[in-house]
């Protein structure tokens, strides 16, 4: 009977080893000269607990193989850590050779039964290949009440189970996806206008220390591209609600942030890797972990799987002391989906955040404000339109930063169908178009006639100026970006200078100007204009401008001729001095010759 249990153990003989600097190398085996099971790896495993605020790091350091599994269709291979801690790694095997692995935590509690958390079964490989991984994965660990989670970072892995009983095992080797996460997918078009529908949150990671380490707030939203089961290709919308849970890591090197939620049965998570560069800040790669549920993904070739897409963003995004602001949209591309941001603001640490976002911004380039398309825009009295103003608009606003420095902000007229227009057309003295935008903006235009005698509009007319402009706003921190202001301020109102050249259109006619120009408001605010033309007091069922056009080219050119005319003058009097002096040089020569031949 000894003798029989000794060759027992002696077939359940474990073998651990430390495989370089980070890397956990650990295999089982229970009959024949080889494992059956054999996971390298990096590894670190966080929990969150309920009623705790801050995250626990566990150390798989020191930790040794105490158990584990070789069958025809399943393998288990059992960690203790140092603390008494277990980590599962559960492969199974399907009938068609197909792969997959789930993990399971054993957290000891002290004076209380052990806190057990899984993973979902994710596909891996197959029984001809050996998997690798350089990546860092997050594999999404949680218990039966969904209130204590945690998370396992893996990375430089490699798992070979299912192997002959001789211990060989397949020289085929798959990569993961993650390692070559080339994004076939193409940025959206992009509104260049603001966007006031703040669905913001703020996210929060705390180390285990309590210090914050990471913070982001914005609004965050998936465009994820799955195969139908006929092989076309579909896109569905993912907003990450206000109630994702937050996990991760954070060392002087790193941080890794863990954004998880739950629609209906379906486990799903965002996770950004960040990197600490000396006082940089690099967002290295985004991650998605979806489950492909019939709610959410109808038709989907891999119906109710767990499924993981990267994306390679190396961006960097902040500087020490600073925070990363991306006030517009943008979209970070992964392998499958476009991770669309608005209001974004990021920062992280090493060490430990103070409280609240920093005072100095860091950009991005999708704030620099470009302006907008040429938009025209009209008024109806009846089915006529009697006002027409077409033009791309942009304002340069003054306002103070949280570093109490005045700045300029870049403020687009909106297009389409973002603008809601009204008019008065009814006097032909004065009449006015405004512009409606941003909730509580407008911006209205007025025009004046040169002649009238109160006749019928084009009757008695002789022409019309734009007379003046005037805008109405406020200071919205959704538009001013990193604002001293950090709720909707007061209504203002500013309005426009006289103008140094009439803008001016004879009766029945429209005035235009391609180049652009500048009008200088009170208050130091500027509106940049392009392509300016309007048209007022006119009655037409066209919606086009019509007849007579005057233009700022017209007037330069008449400039340009009184410049020309000034030039010529001058020359002509130059060139007559020059005569009148070379002829009062000759007669006193000639006089000098007279008197010498006198002599």
């Amino acid at each position: 009977m000894a003798y029989l249990c000794r060759i027992i153990l002696l077939l359940l003989t474990i073998i651990v080893t430390r495989a370089g600097v980070g890397a956990f190398d650990f295999q089982y085996k229970s009959i024949g000269p080889g494992p059956c099971v054999h996971v390298t790896l990096d590894a670190i495993l966080t929990l969150k607990l309920k009623n705790e605020s801050n995250t626990q790091t566990l150390s798989l350091t020191g930790a040794k193989v105490t158990s584990g599994t070789c069958k025809a269709d399943k393998t288990e291979l059992t960690v203790s850590t140092a603390q008494s801690h277990r980590v599962h790694f559960l492969f199974t095997k399907s009938a068609d050779g197909a792969v997959s692995i789930s993990y399971k935590v054993d957290y000891k509690r002290e004076g209380t039964t052990d806190l057990v958390m899984d993973s979902e079964s994710a596909p891996l490989t197959d029984t001809s290949q050996t998997y690798t991984c350089a990546s860092v994965d997050a594999v999404l660990l949680h218990d039966d009440s969904g209130h204590n989670f945690g998370t396992f970072f893996v990375s430089n892995v490699t798992y070979q189970v299912f192997g002959s009983l001789n211990g060989t095992f397949p020289e085929k080797v798959k990569t993961c996806s993650i390692d070559s996460a080339n994004s076939t997918l193409h940025p959206g078009n992009r509104s260049e206008g603001e966007d006031l529908t703040d669905g913001s949150t703020e996210f929060v990671l705390k180390n285990g220390s309590g210090a914050v380490c990471v913070r982001i707030h914005g609004e965050l939203e998936l465009q994820y591209q799955y195969q139908l089961s006929d092989g076309n290709l579909t896109t569905v919308k993912l907003a990450v609600p206000k109630t994702a849970l937050v996990s991760g890591f954070c060392d002087e090197e790193r941080s890794y942030l863990v954004l998880r939620y739950k629609e209906g049965e379906a486990n799903r998570a965002v996770v950004f890797y960040l990197r600490h560069k000396g006082s940089q800040t690099l967002l290295e790669n985004i991650e998605t972990i979806i489950k492909l549920d019939s709610a959410k993904f109808p038709g989907s070739k891999l119906a109710n799987v767990l499924v993981r897409s990267y994306g390679r963003i190396d961006d960097q995004l902040e500087t020490e002391g600073s925070f990363y602001g991306c006030q517009h949209e943008r979209q970070f591309l992964g392998a499958d989906f476009a991770l669309v941001t608005r209001h974004l603001r990021f920062q992280s640490s090493g060490a430990s955040l103070a409280e609240g976002f920093s005072t100095t911004r860091t950009g991005c380039p999708e704030d620099v404000v470009k302006m907008t398309e040429t938009e025209t825009f009209s008024s109806k009295q009846g089915n006529q339109t009697c006002l027409l103003l077409s033009a791309a608009l942009r304002f340069s606003i003054p306002y103070t930063s949280r570093q109490n420095k005045t700045e300029n902000q870049l403020v687009n007229v909106p297009v389409s169908p973002d603008v809601k227009v009204s008019g008065h057309c009814n006097s032909t003295v004065l009449q006015d178009l405004t512009l409606y935008f941003y909730n509580s903006w407008k911006l209205r235009f007025v025009f004046v006639s040169t002649s009238s005698t109160g006749g019928s509009p084009g009757s008695s007319i002789l022409g019309y100026t734009l007379d003046n402009v005037t805008l109405t706003y406020e200071e919205n921190p959704l538009i001013f970006y990193n604002s001293y202001t950090t709720t909707t301020g007061p209504v203002r109102t500013v309005s426009s200078k006289s103008f140094e050249t009439p803008l001016k259109a004879t009766a029945n006619g429209h005035y235009h100007c391609d180049s652009t120009m500048e009008i200088t408001f009170t208050d130091g605010v500027k509106l940049e204009v392009k392509d300016l033309r309007f048209q007022a007091f006119r009655r037409s069922e066209s919606g086009d401008f019509s007849g007579d056009v005057s233009t700022c080219d017209a007037l330069s050119q008449k400039q340009r001729h009184y410049t020309v005319y000034v030039i010529v003058a001058l020359g002509v009097v130059a060139i007559i001095a020059i005569i009148v002096v070379v002829g009062v040089m000759a007669m006193k020569k000639r006089k000098r010759n007279s008197y010498q031949h006198m002599e």
